[in-house]
């Protein structure tokens, strides 16, 4: 028995199934692909560069409120004066001995002798002392540490505060 063949087939557009992509569907992707990385990618590291300047800003205010902290411990403590300048007080309720200039912690020249860098968290922070009434809290990683840093200065008479700043053109 003869089997007739299948009917012919006819040539439809609409049925035709793709089995990829063309060129140009491929190029027209890269392209959009390459105009949001370039987009993209200066976003990134301008978020870096925020986020170095926020950290820097908070701890020049950590710096700020730890001082204003430890004057109005030292005002109402006994003992505790705010009229000398480069006195020691050990404080009972937190059992440390602090290093004070007129009623506020003192930015020292040796780092680590019960000053403020030892009262703050200095983690992500490289601290130094550029002179004995400095100490520089620089940002770990910026581009230019010097310039990304908040720097605490001492008091340097009675009534007086002291001067808290933050560089951040090297963020």
């Amino acid at each position: 028995m003869n089997r007739p063949y299948p009917p012919a087939l006819s040539y439809n557009r609409g049925a035709c199934t793709q089995r990829g992509f063309t060129l140009v569907e491929i190029i027209t992707v890269v392209l959009i692909l390459g105009v949001l990385a370039a987009v993209a990618l200066p976003r990134y590291t301008d978020l870096t560069a925020r986020a170095r300047i926020a950290k820097v800003q908070h701890m020049a205010g950590t710096l700020r409120e730890t001082a204003a902290t430890f004057r109005a411990k030292c005002m109402v403590t006994s003992g505790c004066n705010v009229q000398s300048n480069n006195t020691t007080f050990t404080f009972a309720d937190i059992g440390r001995t602090v290093w004070i200039n007129f009623g506020y912690p003192d930015a020292g020249d040796t780092l680590g002798v019960n000053q403020i860098d030892t009262l703050v968290d200095t983690m992500g922070f490289v601290v130094s002392t550029p002179n004995t009434q400095m100490t520089r809290f620089a940002s770990e990683g910026a581009p230019d540490p010097a310039n990304c840093a908040a720097v605490y200065q001492d008091a340097f008479s009675t009534g007086s505060q002291p001067i808290v700043t933050t560089l951040t053109s090297g963020c």
